[in-house]
């Protein structure tokens, strides 16, 4: 789905925008396992080709043969919350060109969860209340080891030569999460749900982590 090789023209026998309308509402409420797919086909909504066609029947496809599943939520007993952030920086970059601007996109997402049931999936920036988060268990789980020496629970930080860069939102950051009380959790990078929405999985990541995401 790359933007600089024009390819073949698209069909044009179904309304492309309007498929891609209705997939972006599935993926922001009940299928968050076809987010990125979709993000990514959404990009040439205004110019599609014959493989952005073939890319929105093959997601078809795919939630047709997943009819009958849907979002299974069992809550624990705990009340928590959860957050799983990931970025991908250029992750496609050199893929096939690179110059190809498509190749130079970076993409965020994260997935929050209460009582271990998704809540919010999204790609951009979401405020919380933190009015009543005396009451609740908050968590960041990151896989990142980097983050994980920015942020860690010990004070003062522990920056790296080339961090005074972001050395002032790092330590605004980092004044806001033990303000609220929010751990920060290391994980191992398969279990980090975040990553079904910023790149392309192996089908058995993929079917892990929708399994610990969607109960399926």
């Amino acid at each position: 789905l790359l933007f600089s090789k024009p390819g073949e023209p698209p069909q044009g026998s179904f309304s492309y925008s309007s498929v891609v309308g209705m997939l972006l509402y599935l993926a922001g409420h009940t299928q968050p396992d076809i987010a990125y797919v979709v993000n990514c086909c959404a990009r040439y909504m205004f110019n599609p080709r014959l493989s952005h066609e073939q890319a929105l029947k093959r997601i078809g496809r795919y939630l047709k043969a997943t009819r009958d599943k849907g979002l299974v939520l069992n809550p624990s007993g705990k009340l928590k919350v959860d957050a799983y952030p990931d970025a991908d920086f250029a992750g496609l970059y050199g893929y096939e060109s690179n110059s190809d601007p498509a190749c130079a996109k970076s993409c965020t997402g994260f997935l929050i969860t209460v009582s271990d049931c998704p809540m919010v999936w999204i790609g951009k920036t979401v405020g919380l209340e933190t009015d009543n988060m005396a009451t609740m268990h908050v968590s960041i789980h990151e896989n990142n080891a980097g983050a994980l020496v920015l942020l860690a629970e010990t004070l003062p930080p522990q920056f790296t030569p080339r961090s005074k860069y972001y050395a002032i939102k790092t330590v605004w950051f980092r004044e806001e999460i033990h303000k609220c009380g929010v751990k920060l959790l290391k994980i191992d990078t398969i279990e980090q749900l975040g990553d079904i929405f910023t790149k392309v999985l192996p089908r058995a990541t993929f079917e892990y982590l929708r399994k610990k995401m969607m109960g399926w």
